[in-house]
């Protein structure tokens, strides 16, 4: 019996506890200043390509909506520089009393 009993307690029945906490430091370790300038740089690249991708979106954003800002200016304005809108309302205001002029005549049975 004392033969069993000092091999369930010899050394090679228990786990080391030596190799364990190696690998557990190991894992806990802080990055060194190497990985931390790694990450930074990185961190840097990428920001500078996001900056220029925004900025490449917004010159083609730009190019893109020029022609069609100067369309629609061009659409309302004619050639003396009104608008469209007040020259329909012109026309409006001439052909109603044009029309009002014509209903009287007619009215009056003629000249």
């Amino acid at each position: 019996m004392a033969s069993s009993a000092v091999a369930c307690c010899s050394t090679a029945a228990r786990p080391s506890l030596k190799s364990s906490t190696r690998h557990s430091f190991a894992a806990a370790r802080l990055p060194t200043r190497r990985t931390q300038r790694a990450v930074v740089v990185a961190a840097e690249k990428q920001n500078k390509v996001q900056v220029a991708a925004a900025a490449t979106a917004l010159s083609t954003l730009a190019v893109a909506v020029a022609p069609a800002a100067q369309a629609a200016q061009e659409a309302f304005q004619l050639a003396d520089g009104e608008p469209a809108l007040v020259q329909v309302g012109w026309a409006a205001t001439c052909a109603i009393f044009t029309f009002s002029l014509s209903l009287v005549v007619w009215g009056r049975s003629g000249l």
